[in-house]
């Protein structure tokens, strides 16, 4: 007898090893996961610097280049006035068709920088899409292959944790879209990793994107999610898209990144 529940208390030494073993293993796992989203993180920021500078030299070459053809039509038209004499209206009818011509070469600067910056902005977009890939999962939709649930659906620690993680990434990805379109969001959101959250600059109330202990957390996090989600929609409708769906985030914020790559075409 003594002998089998000296057996019974190796087995269950073993089977606690394993369990151990099993959770290292999974920790491992999630802190190399980690690792590789803080560097692509990392690589699109390096990215959007050097989109930055690099938009920055061509706006300037382009002004540059305004203001040679605009000295030369000064030259021209100083030029022919100081040949001879002219009448006052004849004066005042050389500088309105001088004026007209800078105008237009205003609109077309103005044009040519806004195409520019959509084309720089797709490519951000492209890049945010690989560092963020988003796909449906049956009903459902995963970002970095995390899936999201809504508060109410929320009954275990894991998948509170795997919620916050989603909700974290898909903060991160709108945080990133705001600055991309230059359009500040009604509810800037505050990026923390899996426990990011959501301002209402009303109130100056910080709303978690978690679960934590308290038993008004769940609550809270029903608010952050429609705060989120009502950002999304905004951005969406900056690009014309009203087409949104209400429940799905996820599924908002993949259409949204498609909406500024396909703006660069139109």
């Amino acid at each position: 007898m003594y002998s089998l529940n000296v057996l019974e208390r190796l087995c269950t030494v073993e089977s606690g090893l394993v369990k151990l073993q099993l959770d290292t293993c999974r920790r491992r796992q999630v802190a190399e996961e980690a690792l590789q989203r803080a560097r692509r993180v990392q690589q699109v920021r390096q990215a959007l610097a050097a989109t930055i500078a690099r938009v920055d030299s061509k706006k300037r070459m382009v002004e540059r280049r305004a203001m040679l053809v605009e000295a030369a039509s000064s030259v021209a038209e100083a030029y022919a006035l100081g040949g001879a004499e002219q009448s006052p209206a004849g004066v005042e009818a050389a500088t309105l068709v001088a004026m007209r011509r800078r105008v237009r070469q205003a609109r077309i600067i103005v044009e040519d920088l806004r195409a520019m910056l959509a084309r720089e902005r797709a490519v951000c977009a492209v890049s945010l899409q690989r560092v963020f890939p988003m796909e449906p999962d049956g009903a459902k939709w995963t970002i970095c292959g995390e899936g999201l649930l809504a508060a109410d659906a929320i009954s275990t620690r894991v998948a509170s944790e795997q919620t916050a993680l989603a909700l974290g990434l898909v903060a991160s990805a709108v945080d990133a879209a705001a600055k991309y379109l230059n359009a500040p969001v009604r509810f800037p959101v505050v990026v923390r990793g899996p426990r990011s959250a959501v301002v209402n600059p009303m109130s100056q109330t910080l709303w978690p994107l978690f679960i934590g202990r308290a038993a008004a957390d769940r609550g809270r996090l029903r608010t952050a999610q429609r705060m989120l989600s009502v950002d999304v929609a905004q951005l969406l409708a900056r690009l014309g898209v009203d087409d949104v769906d209400g429940q799905t985030v996820v599924a908002n914020l993949a259409q949204l990144l498609m909406a500024i790559e396909s703006a660069s075409f139109a």
